[in-house]
């Protein structure tokens, strides 16, 4: 079974044209052509459970879980938390494989079919776009391996147990941007360290971008933050939500703020981000270092996902 995880962290930003948030996402679960999924969707605003999205994956094997996001400083605060969500519906998610898409994107028939194809042969699909507007700026990649130099956002599949190796999406990078960019280069070097797979592109696994009417997180520069902090984490550790360095403290303060424009320039709306100010190490570690951090596997454990999962299996 594979686990679709389907996160709106946006809040109530409806997107233009005719097809609502739910309205999208069940006309493409509709039209899937693999059925052995579940669905968690992490909504932190809009009424549960959605009867369209119930009745979209019927036939599906694994059904549809919705949850809320886990509170955090960071949801208290009413910041962007796109990191807290992810790893919540990783708290239930019951596939070996975990194939992520974004609130703005429309994902193709063939989707999730094409996705269990290549990890059977231990590659792991990063959406390609096939139809992009101007209020999305992810990068259009070529068909094929990922270039060692390349990054990739949160649309993509993995191996549930690389997400627990490397533990999860950090939270502590909520409220800014990076995460995904962090995450995803945890997730390869763990790959490529364990000899388990690797990161591919593939027309097969393609997502059309839409604009959901709301602000974008997806800055040009904003992917310099995970990236960094990723090359000073390689060092001594991949996991994710420990206690950062002295040197990670440092790239975040260096890149924080700065990366984020204080008025979008596609809604107009307010950038509603509350880290702290560039340059600021005393502030950054005030605000990490006090923080709880997460850890996937006991958010698992009191579940009992795990268990349930060994139950099915035996």
């Amino acid at each position: 079974m594979i686990s679709l995880i389907f996160v709106t962290a946006r809040g109530l930003f409806p997107m233009k044209g005719s097809l609502g948030l739910y309205d999208l996402l069940a006309q493409c679960l509709a039209e899937q052509t693999f059925t052995d999924y579940e669905l968690i969707v992490c909504d932190k605003e809009n009424a549960l459970p959605r009867p369209e999205i119930e009745h979209a994956v019927r036939k599906s094997t694994g059904g549809v879980r919705f949850l809320r996001p886990r509170t955090t400083p960071w949801t208290r605060m009413g910041a962007f938390a796109p990191n807290a969500a992810r790893n919540t519906a990783l708290c239930w998610a019951r596939g070996e494989v975990v194939t992520a898409i974004d609130d703005c994107f429309a994902i193709s028939p063939r989707y999730l079919e094409r996705t269990v194809e290549l990890a059977a042969r231990g590659q792991y699909a990063v959406a390609m776009l096939s139809q992009i507007d101007t209020s999305v700026a992810y990068p259009v990649r070529p068909e094929g391996l990922f270039p060692a130099t390349a990054y990739a956002g949160g649309i993509l599949a993995y191996p549930l147990a690389a997400a627990l190796a490397v533990n999860g999406m950090d939270e502590r990078l909520d409220g800014g941007s990076g995460g995904d960019i962090d995450f995803f280069a945890r997730l390869r070097l763990h790959l490529e360290q364990t000899g388990t797979g690797s990161f591919v592109s593939d027309p097969g696994v393609a997502v059309v971008g839409h604009s959901h009417g709301g602000r974008t997180l997806s800055h040009p520069r904003c992917w310099r933050i995970g990236w960094k902090l990723a090359q000073e984490r390689w060092a001594r550790s991949l996991r994710g939500n420990e206690p950062w360095t002295e040197a990670e403290l440092r790239a975040w303060a260096t890149c924080g703020r700065e990366q984020l424009p204080r008025v979008c320039t596609v809604s107009g709306l307010a950038c509603d981000y509350d880290g702290p100010e560039p340059g600021n190490i005393s502030q950054v570690r005030e605000k990490f270092e006090t923080r709880p951090w997460f850890d996937l596997a006991v958010e698992r454990r009191i579940n009992g996902v795990d268990e349930e999962v060994k139950r099915v299996v035996d």
